[in-house]
């Protein structure tokens, strides 16, 4: 499990059918997101069909 998220308390009542509303605009779970979840597992770009030819490529941007 993360140690960082290890503290993060989660109410018994909490219903667990999606995610409570602050965690959309809290920018310390945006900034938690950046580093262990978009800059260290691979992000799907696109499809195959995308990048047909030899060279093609595809550019994103990533948070």
């Amino acid at each position: 499990m993360n140690p960082h998220l290890r503290d993060v308390a989660i109410p018994n009542d909490w219903d667990r059918r999606g995610l409570p509303g602050w965690s959309y605009h809290s920018n310390a779970l945006l900034e938690l997101e950046k580093e262990y979840v978009f800059r260290n597992h691979w992000q799907i770009a696109g499809h195959v069909s995308d990048v047909p030819n030899p060279g093609d490529y595809l550019t994103m941007d990533v948070i």
